[in-house]
């Protein structure tokens, strides 16, 4: 999501549900992306469809392990290339319901490119990439959950 439909939403949130905004504004100020709890904070009015794939993983937290996974600091190398695959599994399943406007959101929201990219490492023995990867993906949810 790009800033100026950010501000558009909160002012919408503030206008027609009387919410302070003031927080998520704040957060927002001098960042040249919108933070992922901002985005959430908007879904919670307004829902935000780059967001389903993860909200849908943190909602089977606990049927399916790759929520676990994908939060779990000490998992081993192989553990965490499984789980990075298996969530860009999961993003491209999730991307049959994305409208065509947003698909571009949704990848960067996703990190698409940087899981391929790490899979891609990986498999010629890199693994640098993989943790990287899986540490960003790792402090992006557990700033929205």
């Amino acid at each position: 999501m790009d800033k100026f439909k950010c501000y558009h939403y909160l002012l919408e949130i503030k206008k027609t549900k009387d919410i302070d905004i003031t927080e998520q504004v704040k957060k927002i100020a001098g960042k040249e992306e919108v933070p992922l709890s901002v985005v959430k904070f908007i879904n919670e009015y307004y829902p935000q469809q780059q967001i389903t794939t993860l909200e849908h993983i943190h909602s089977k937290r606990h049927k399916n392990p790759l929520y676990k996974n994908l939060v779990n600091e000490n998992l081993n190398v192989e553990d965490k290339a499984i789980a990075l695959s298996s969530l860009l599994t999961q993003t491209m399943i999730g991307l049959k319901n994305i409208d065509e406007d947003i698909k571009q959101d949704y990848y960067k929201t996703m990190m698409t490119e940087e899981i391929l990219d790490a899979i891609n490492s990986y498999s010629t023995g890199n693994i640098d990439k993989l943790l990287e990867v899986s540490n960003n993906i790792r402090n992006k949810i557990k700033e929205i959950y």
